[in-house]
């Protein structure tokens, strides 16, 4: 797993996107078949994902929005409170999650993410993405969505 820079333009808003696949117009939200095109090996990671972020474990809701300066982009929300933006990116998943900097210590001390120690901010937003490419990293993105949700 890898993590990326972006930008948010708030903690609500979407972030700055780089490399949008020009597939993914404003014609309509991805779809499974979409999926499965661009995102290749990395598919299984984002439907075991889905089955996590939406299950019983954190119960979230998956809504597609699309940016003009990103494209479509995912938001898991908890009732109205956005706690992560999901985007597909060739071969692979963005998972980006935006947190206070008083949560930096207690995030970099989730195995795999010590790199949010040295992450810079973004205003005052620490932005915390991550790539999924295969399905072992669905586990820190889940640690990740979970920290944001219980994050205050």
């Amino acid at each position: 797993m890898t993590s990326l820079t972006g930008a948010p333009n708030s903690a609500n808003s979407a972030p700055t996107t780089v490399d949008t696949d020009t597939r993914l117009d404003s014609a309509g939200p991805p779809d499974d078949a979409h999926a499965r095109e661009l995102l290749d090996a990395a598919y299984p990671a984002w439907s075991a994902l889905v089955a996590r972020l939406t299950g019983d474990e954190l119960g979230l809701t998956l809504d597609w929005r699309y940016y003009r300066d990103g494209g479509w982009l995912c938001r898991a929300l908890r009732g109205s409170k956005n706690l992560a933006w999901l985007a597909f990116k060739p071969g692979r998943v963005t998972v980006s999650c935006y947190f206070a900097e008083r949560h930096r210590a207690a995030l970099a001390a989730i195995p795999g993410l010590g790199h949010v120690a040295e992450t810079p901010l973004i205003g005052k937003t620490l932005p915390v993405p991550l790539e999924l490419v295969d399905i072992e990293d669905v586990d820190l993105a889940v640690a990740l969505v979970s920290a944001k949700r219980h994050s205050r």
